[in-house]
């Protein structure tokens, strides 16, 4: 009987509603920049 491998990624996103933005749209542009970069390594 062959082995039988399994991964499963399960993600939650959720807001509440009403909630402030802690980070300002500039830092907020850098930050994506940054993540976009080292993300796809």
């Amino acid at each position: 009987m062959p082995n039988t491998y399994t991964q499963l990624y399960v993600q939650i996103v959720f807001a509440v509603k009403g909630r402030q933005n802690l980070i300002r749209k500039a830092h907020k542009e850098e930050l994506h920049r940054f993540h976009d970069r080292y993300s796809a390594e």
